[in-house]
């Protein structure tokens, strides 16, 4: 690896600690700037988003709970 990609990762895993750091004492408040540009579209995209997004974490969940035996209706 070049000394140019030590120094990316390097840096790299160090925000990574700084971040988890920050997380654990809860000093992480992240906010989101409209240059960030999450989603393209208007409100209806972002509402399309999502309710898309809360259907995934729907199917982990339950994926998870059925697969530790918990969730047995379905």
């Amino acid at each position: 690896m070049s000394r140019i990609g030590q120094a990316n990762e390097k840096y790299a895993m160090d925000m990574a600690k700084e971040m988890e750091q920050r997380f654990r004492d809860g000093t992480l408040n992240y906010h989101y700037q409209p240059e960030h540009r999450l989603y393209e579209g208007g409100p209806k995209a972002k509402f399309r988003n999502n309710v898309e997004a809360i259907r995934l974490i729907l199917k982990i969940i339950i994926g998870h709970m059925r697969m530790m035996g918990i969730w047995k209706i379905f």
